[in-house]
Order: C-alpha cells, then structure tokens, then sequence
C-alpha cells in the first residue's frame, strides 16, 4: 500500500495535479487513503529526498516550489551529463533502431512524437553503458519530468522539442559523437529556457 501511495502522490506532483506550494496534511492523506499517519510519514520523506515535497518544522509537508536556481542547476546537469551519453551512444545504435525512431518522429501527432523523444533519451542513457550517469539521472527523474509538464503548457514547445529530437537522432544516424552532443546539448538548454518562461521568470 505504501509504494502505491507513494506512486500516486508522485504522479500528481509531477504531474501538476498538485501545484507548488499545496499543502500535504499527514492526517488528510491518511483519511485518503484509509491508512495511519505512519506510513504518510514515510512516503513525504521519501517525496523530501527526491525534491518534490518540502518539509517545514511546526507547520507540515508542502508540494516543493521550483525556483530558478532549481531550473538551472538540474538542466545544467542534464546537459553535461547526457550530452556525454549522446556523445558516447553514438556509435552504439544499430541502423535499424535509428529508422525505428526515424519513422515514428515522422508521425503526424505531437503527443506521440514527444513520447518518443523521451524514450530516444532513456535509450541513449542505455547504450552509453554508464551506470553512474544513469544513477544520477535517476535521482533527479522525478522532478526532471516535473519540469518536462512545465515546458510542454508552453505554445509550440512540442514542436520545437520534436525538431530538436529529429537534430539529435540525425547526429546518431552520421555516428557523430561530437554533433550528438552539441545537439543534445542545445535541446536540453532550450528546454529550460521554456520552464524558466513557464515559470514566469524568463
């Protein structure tokens, strides 16, 4: 029950079904979801670990805020680090899952296009074959993919984010571990000028 709980609070955060800043009453999650404190407790300081829940003495649990310095220091960290994956997959893609991704970057919906741009990042942290930079990526999921809902409530960020994936793929299919990066790299600092413009501080 406490990993389910756990699975929905996360999704509705990440998600934005709860905004920053909304209160998270330990005894109102727990008439919730027909449980003791006990096992809130522990599912707040597990969200307080990953940075989606703050925790303020005396007053409570609270949907952690995104501010800018937030914004900043997780992309910058995307950047380097799955600019060296795109850098070091390159050469690991073999012909046929690049025209996998080829042809479904190539359908007419930018919903399922965007999909596949996310599965394109998660392969490519596969084929670099670094588990610490998987790991790391890993630790910041949660409040990466937070970022992600921001962006995408932009007007033509999908767009944008499907000619940046098709960049990114283009410099796998040439085996190009220099161009790979640069494009990963410039995909993911154009994300996150849209977050800091979501977030009305751009």
């Amino acid at each position: 029950m406490k990993k389910k709980i756990y699975n929905i609070l996360k999704k509705e955060i990440v998600t934005l079904r709860l905004p920053q800043g909304e209160p998270l009453p330990e005894q109102n999650l727990a008439q919730r979801f027909k449980v003791s404190r006990t096992p809130i407790r522990e599912v707040l300081n597990k969200l307080n670990h990953e940075g989606l829940v703050e925790l303020v003495p005396q007053k409570g649990a609270f949907v952690a805020r995104i501010g800018l310095s937030d914004v900043r220091e997780i992309f910058q960290i995307r950047e380097a680090l799955e600019g060296i994956a795109a850098k070091i997959s390159a050469s690991r893609f073999t012909k046929d899952e690049l025209d996998e991704f080829e042809t479904a970057l190539d359908i007419d919906d930018l919903d399922k296009t965007e999909k596949i741009g996310r599965k394109l990042h998660h392969t490519i942290l596969e084929k670099a074959g670094n588990k610490r930079i998987s790991n790391l990526i890993d630790m910041l999921r949660g409040q990466i993919e937070r970022m992600y809902f921001f962006a995408r409530n932009l007007p033509g960020r999908e767009k944008r984010s499907l000619q940046e994936h098709k960049e990114i793929l283009r410099a796998l299919q040439m085996k190009n571990g220099e161009l790979a990066e640069k494009a990963m790299r410039k995909h993911i600092v154009s994300t996150m000028r849209t977050v800091i413009e979501s977030l009305g501080e751009g």
